[in-house]
């Protein structure tokens, strides 16, 4: 039997949907024996990416239960290996162990790991082991993306992770989608955000947030010079919270994506963020997907881009516009989403901008 072969089989025996031939990314979907991975780990196998669990969350799917003692000795492993950049733990139990196992690998793999995924999980204890996990990102200064969409951490998760972020000089990006984190771990995000010059991308959507969280993320959004690109996505902002953004989008110079798609915003709390627009000069990309706009708001838009430069790709689809001729007028609009509205000429063209009807 090759050398090939044999490690073929132990990773199937161990669950392994999916691995390249050269065991360079190695997916399980069920991971039965974490220990002989630890072992193939130990020898000096060259995996670069490690993923542990489905990717995709379905309702009713059972998560995956994995062996605790073993688990911690994957983790001092993957630690070691100069070789894993990208680990994924997404679908599964976390236990104390587990989530000291994470700690481990966040903890000494500062050199190589880049990307650590660790969504749609369920915590046995979070008030005892998110701490955990979020010391070993305030000790990490290398990894560069940290993925913890869907485990409802909370607004006492958020805090703890901002915490992290006010000392840690490394991650880039953050997803924090679908975590019930609230107006409280929104004001905790922006404290981090004050001190924070190195994360660039965030993802708060689906996150319960209302106005008065807004108003303490805008607070810091108005000073920070790192963030390019906010998504805020199918939260609770309102007309005030439209109002306070306003101030973001006409004083920050350094974002350049925002997606405040399915919100509340509607024409009054357009009007703040299209007159904010007009000394915009960075955001390139706008998304106003859903937010109850109808023609008035849409003219406020269009008159605010008659004096704004900047800005290319905007979606308005799945609102209640009718009249779409302003926002034409644009010289430098290149992408227009108004799907899903009621269009009175949906055969209007432009000879610049690619209109989705």
């Amino acid at each position: 039997m090759t050398e090939f072969k044999k490690e073929e089989e132990i990773f199937n025996a161990c669950g392994c949907v999916s691995f390249t031939s050269n065991f360079g990314r190695v997916k399980f979907e069920q991971l039965s024996n974490p220990e002989a991975i630890a072992d193939f780990l130990d020898g000096g196998a060259e995996i670069e990416e490690l993923m542990i669990g489905k990717d995709k969350f379905d309702y009713g799917m059972k998560r995956l239960k994995l062996e605790d003692k073993s688990m911690l000795l994957l983790g001092e492993k993957i630690r070691d290996s100069p070789y894993i950049r990208l680990v994924s733990l997404s679908n599964i139990h976390i236990t104390k162990s587990i989530a000291s196992a994470i700690n481990k690998i966040l903890e000494g793999n500062s050199r190589y790991l880049k990307t650590l995924i660790a969504k749609f999980n369920k915590w046995k204890n979070p008030s005892e082991d998110i701490p955990t996990v979020a010391e070993g990102i305030l000790d990490n200064q290398f990894l560069e993306v940290l993925n913890l969409r869907s485990n409802r951490i909370g607004e006492t998760g958020a805090k703890l992770i901002s915490d992290a972020l006010v000392h840690n000089k490394s991650v880039k990006e953050l997803n924090l989608q679908n975590n019930a984190i609230g107006d409280v771990g929104a004001s905790s995000i922006g404290n981090a955000l004050l001190n924070n010059k190195t994360l660039t991308k965030l993802n708060l959507s689906a996150n319960e947030i209302g106005d008065e969280g807004i108003k303490e993320l805008a607070d810091s959004l108005i000073h920070n010079q790192a963030l390019t690109s906010l998504s805020l996505r199918d939260n609770e902002i309102e007309q005030a919270g439209a109002k306070d953004l306003g101030r973001v989008i006409a004083k920050n110079q350094v974002l350049t994506r925002l997606n405040l798609s399915t919100n509340h915003i509607g024409d009054i709390g357009i009007k703040w963020i299209a007159e904010a627009l007009i000394q915009n000069q960075s955001i390139i990309e706008l998304n106003l997907k859903n937010n109850n706009i109808g023609t008035i708001g849409a003219l406020d838009i269009g008159n605010a881009l008659a004096k704004n430069h900047t800005l290319r790709i905007l979606n308005l689809s799945s609102n209640d516009i009718e009249e779409i001729a302003e926002i034409l007028k644009s010289q430098f609009l290149t992408e227009l989403d108004v799907q899903d509205n009621r269009i009175k000429d949906p055969a209007i063209t432009h000879p610049s901008i690619n209109i989705k009807y």
